[in-house]
């Protein structure tokens, strides 16, 4: 069985896993959802750029009777005076349509839902004043038109824009835990996307355990968080902090606004000089590879010179986001030393740096071993020596398959 075989084999794995023993599990902690001190700094948000946090409109999150909580949003695109935010939080749960059948975003009940219910309950008139209807491009698939929406959920193009599967996860609220939406042991579950499948009676999902946006659920699927996009109009809000709260500190993004100009050489061209800052704010959102990051800059748009001058020039660790990186794939799922080694060099890292990453990841390799032993014997059943020859193809050594296995009541 070739390793590749082997790769395809284990993610499939998680998936599956992932999406049949999903547990309902109580929040694990409150959270004050915007109501900190933070929620009431304000700033210009002339200077709001991708990657920033605000607060705008408000939606009942904590599940308490107390009222609503400001929204958070994270700045995902900018273009000109417009921003595109998507909520931190999954903030509710629906279907994606209440019967099985055929369908496209543009009939499908989750769509009337945000733009009519959630969008007169979550904002006020003078917020929806801000919020721009725009024409989405649903050619995805090719399994739907495009649609005017004013709130609506990210595609499976748009969602790319998060980078990586882990960047992708989100953490549904107390309140939406509460109504039905999933989420494991460690408090993060998975939501829609807008964009349906060729089956045209499924729809893709984001942000669950090591799927990324590679799996779809179908449309009457119970479960789904929902994680609200929308585009905000800020020309008018120039010089008026108090129309949108900013989650940082107004001084901590003018010190990063300065420190990143400051890295650019004006004789650059235009093109090398956005890709430097696009490749700074990739990694403010999660770890990539030297050779990832590249291909991220590629895909949108920036030229291969444009795209390696940034990576260049971007001051990245690549041993640093190899470990990072490292972490991330631990907190979805169990990897062996070998195993680990082996992905991350697949997502890019040279060998060199997969194994800084993973001597320093600080995994427990009979812990790991434990824990891939309990998914394979939730997914299928096994004797002891297969499963104890499974976990040593996966890359476990004797000792340690054998030891996980012990763990699980063999």
């Amino acid at each position: 069985m070739s390793s590749n075989f082997k790769k395809v084999f284990a993610l499939c794995l998680a998936f599956i896993l992932f999406f049949t023993v999903f547990p309902s599990v109580q929040p694990q902690a409150a959270k004050s959802y915007g109501k900190n001190s933070s929620a009431e700094k304000k700033s210009d948000v002339s200077g709001v750029r991708k990657g920033d946090t605000i607060y705008f409109g408000s939606y009942e999150q904590n599940n308490k009777d107390d009222g609503t909580e400001p929204i958070e949003w994270k700045i995902i695109d900018r273009d000109d005076d417009y921003v595109l935010a998507l909520s931190v939080y999954t903030l509710d749960y629906q279907r994606y349509h209440g019967i099985q059948e055929t369908i496209t975003w543009a009939d499908s009940d989750i769509r009337e839902w945000l733009n009519e219910d959630f969008y007169e309950d979550a904002f006020s008139a003078d917020e929806q004043e801000k919020i721009v209807a725009v024409t989405n491009d649903n050619s995805s698939y090719k399994t739907g038109e495009d649609t005017d929406d004013l709130v609506f959920l990210l595609s499976i193009d748009q969602v790319k824009i998060l980078g990586s599967a882990n960047a992708m996860r989100a953490k549904p609220t107390a309140y939406a835990a509460a109504h039905g939406a999933a989420h494991n042991h460690d408090g993060y579950g998975w939501y829609w996307l807008r964009t349906v499948t060729g089956k045209t009676t499924a729809a893709f999902v984001a942000g669950g355990k090591n799927s990324g946006f590679s799996r779809d659920g179908y449309v009457i699927t119970y479960g789904g968080g929902i994680r609200p996009a929308i585009w905000i109009d800020i020309s008018n809000t120039t010089n008026k902090g108090e129309d949108l709260g900013s989650a940082d500190d107004a001084s901590n993004t003018t010190d990063k606004t300065k420190d990143r100009g400051s890295a650019i050489d004006n004789s650059i061209t235009t093109g090398k000089r956005n890709a430097l800052g696009s490749a700074k704010d990739y990694l403010d959102f999660t770890a990539f590879s030297y050779t990832g990051l590249i291909e991220q800059l590629e895909y949108e748009g920036y030229t291969h010179e444009e795209a390696v001058y940034a990576v260049d020039n971007c001051g990245a660790d690549w041993n640093e986001q190899a470990e990072k990186t490292a972490k991330d794939y631990l907190d979805f799922t169990a990897f062996s030393y070998t195993g680990l080694i082996e992905q991350l060099e697949y997502e890019g890292y040279t060998h060199e740096e997969a194994v800084y990453a993973v001597d320093n990841c600080g995994a427990d390799w009979n812990e790991q071993a434990e824990k891939m032993a309990k998914d394979y014997l939730e997914f299928s059943s096994f004797s002891r020596a297969r499963l104890i020859n499974q976990l040593m193809y996966e890359g476990f050594t004797q000792e340690q398959a054998e030891y996980g296995v012990s763990q699980n009541g063999y």
